[in-house]
């Protein structure tokens, strides 16, 4: 991986390792987790992108 490629980083401890990451990765960006709720959409603290990802399994798992 090269210092100019893009990085996205996600989960629990994202906010505290970014600005350690962007030293090496000038292109990392952080993305937050989303659900659907309703007719709308939710973003997530970085935390939860974990149990975003397993409530999207079960929704599509369940229907």
């Amino acid at each position: 991986m090269g210092k100019n490629d893009k990085m996205v980083i996600c989960g629990g401890i994202t906010e505290g390792i970014t600005p350690y990451i962007i030293e090496h990765y000038i292109n990392a960006e952080i993305i937050n987790p989303t659900i659907q709720r309703g007719n709308g959409v939710t973003t997530l603290h970085p935390v939860f992108a974990n149990a975003a990802g397993f409530y999207a399994i079960a929704k599509g798992a369940f229907r």
